[in-house]
């Protein structure tokens, strides 16, 4: 599935027309060619579509992938359990990780996003002297 028709699907289960998906994010015209395909659309202008759809990210992502776990589902699991338990450790290694994929100069934009908060965290780790386990 494409990011248009992911976002035509939600667009259209919510019952929402072009206008109000569009409100103050972007045009109508320029959302009816994101959907068909003919547009692409940044990452920011994505997220603030999602806010007026009322759909969380993780939410896109899975619909975007046919309903299935994706690399971004298993990246946020990671993180929020890293998170939760102020591991700092299994933090680092998810930075590691993503310098990699980030380190790629034709990687997607979510990605070097994605590694650049983690890397803000770890530093607030390290700053605050969380436990390391």
């Amino acid at each position: 599935m494409t990011v248009g028709e992911a976002l035509r699907l939600l667009r259209t289960q919510k019952r929402m027309t072009l206008a109000r998906a569009a409100n103050n994010a972007l045009s109508t015209t320029f959302l009816s060619k994101v959907e068909r395909d003919q547009n692409e659309i940044t990452f920011e202008k994505l997220l603030a579509i999602l806010a007026n759809l009322n759909v969380d990210f993780n939410e896109f992502m899975y619909v975007l992938h046919d309903y299935e776990r994706d690399e971004q589902s298993d990246f946020i699991q990671r993180y929020s359990h890293a998170l939760a338990s102020k591991n700092s450790i299994l933090m680092h290694q998810l930075a590691v990780d993503e310098e990699k994929l980030a380190s790629d100069p034709y990687g997607n934009q979510l990605i070097h996003h994605r590694h650049n908060q983690l890397n803000g965290f770890v530093q607030g780790v390290i700053s605050n002297n969380y436990p390391h386990r």
